[in-house]
């Protein structure tokens, strides 16, 4: 889900999201700048997904961002619950589902993964499932790890963007 504030000029953009892939781009227009935003979802190999989705899940997540790419904008960020696994961003991701391909995607299109710490805590394990990852990283700021809400498993993640919004004059 996203939410885009009354403050900001926000489109939808059907062209850059793929089939059968859960996400959602939306392209904000901040004065001069424009920044792309889109939220993920990978639904874990423990719900249904088979490992030949989880891999097809990187080449779809490429060919997104290859979309985003090609549009010139200032800034991208790719948000949401990746269900990768891991319990720390920088170790092994031996025990993740996606093991090492999230981290290549990452370092091979020069991007920057933002959440530090664990968003999902479970009785026996702390996970890193909700990722920020961006081509811009002197935009993000404040990164932040919630509360879950109500009865969720999820921590939510926040964070800002440090860019100039200009409001017109009446």
């Amino acid at each position: 889900m996203m939410y885009v504030s009354n403050n900001l000029i926000g489109t939808r953009r059907n062209d850059l999201e793929i089939e059968n892939v859960e996400c959602l781009w939306v392209e904000l227009k901040l004065s001069t700048r424009t920044v792309l935003v889109s939220v993920w979802y990978r639904p874990p190999i423990s719900h249904g997904c088979v490992p030949q989705q989880a891999e097809g899940f990187i080449d779809n997540l490429q060919n997104s961002l290859d979309l985003a790419l090609s549009q010139n904008v200032e800034c991208i960020l790719m948000t949401g619950d990746f269900n990768d696994r891991c319990c720390d961003w920088n170790d092994s991701h031996s025990s993740s589902e996606l093991k090492q391909k999230l981290v290549d995607f990452v370092n091979s299109n020069n991007l920057f993964q933002l959440v530090s710490e664990p968003t999902r805590y479970t009785d026996t394990a702390a996970n890193l499932l909700d990722l920020i990852i961006t081509d811009s990283p002197g935009y993000v700021s404040e990164v932040q790890v919630h509360s879950p809400i109500s009865n969720l498993d999820h921590c939510s993640i926040s964070c800002k963007l440090s860019v100039t919004v200009t409001k017109d004059n009446p």
